[in-house]
């Protein structure tokens, strides 16, 4: 990367980090209101992780055993955020659940059981 491009690159993890740390300072005091305030800042962490994780992608490029450690972590860590979101969206409309598909939410619930 030549330096016109990473002086580019670094305007742009910083207005990104910015916009972030801006829309998290008002989630700050008004956490209390709602969860729709997430989307005020989550697409920008978003960005942003994504840049990390393709930046030590490439720091790792060179250590093929680190490269494949650092990928399977990764990986390993959005697994987990798509199951656990998934789980509180059905633990927090569990009630709709039940009353709109009982067959299937019985199924579900043995199936997170064992």
């Amino acid at each position: 990367m030549n330096e016109g491009d990473r002086s580019l690159f670094n305007w742009l993890l910083t207005g990104l980090l910015g916009s972030f740390l801006i829309g998290f300072a008002f989630f700050l005091v008004f956490f209390w209101v709602a969860t729709r305030y997430f989307t005020d800042f989550i697409p920008t962490l978003v960005l942003l992780s994504v840049i990390g994780f393709w930046q030590l992608h490439l720091h790792f490029a060179r250590r093929p055993v680190s490269l494949f450690v650092f990928t399977l972590g990764g990986f390993a860590l959005i697994a987990i955020s798509v199951i656990a979101s998934n789980l509180i969206a059905l633990s927090l409309n569990s009630g709709r659940f039940r009353s709109f598909d009982p067959v299937l939410w019985r199924q579900l619930v043995n199936f997170i059981r064992y």
